[in-house]
């Protein structure tokens, strides 16, 4: 799967290009998710989101555990990369047929001081 996500943000992102590309390695049993990023000046913030409805836990290598009773874990290609994780409560109903509250948003966050920037997400069990 390969997509453009650059006109999601807005023109103060500074941001170029933005490119996803996700990858089942069937050898491995690993799903690698690549994100490109072009910007239009030096210094850039990177920060990632993902959502999880078991609570992640970071272990002290900086890899993520994101289901405990299943054991995927998450990591990313930047040791640079300073995670934190935060309770989400869902309010909307249609949102609480599928999921249950809360959830957990797994937020990475780095600072990037060159115009390119490859990022991989590695999610493997």
């Amino acid at each position: 799967l390969e997509m453009n996500l650059e006109s999601l943000y807005p023109k103060e992102s500074q941001m170029k290009i933005y490119q996803r590309k996700v990858v089942f390695d069937h050898s491995n049993g690993q799903l690698i998710v690549t994100d490109k990023f072009e910007f239009l000046v030096d210094t850039n913030e990177i920060i990632i989101n993902f959502y999880c409805q078991s609570k992640p836990v970071i272990q002290n290598d900086n890899s993520i555990l994101l289901l405990e009773n299943k054991q995927l874990i998450f990591r990313v290609n930047h040791q640079a990369m300073i995670f934190n994780v935060t309770e989400v409560p869902i309010t909307d109903a249609r949102l609480l047929a599928s999921w249950k509250s809360p959830l957990y948003k797994l937020s990475g966050k780095m600072v990037v001081n060159q115009k390119t920037l490859e990022l991989q997400y590695f999610f493997e069990g």
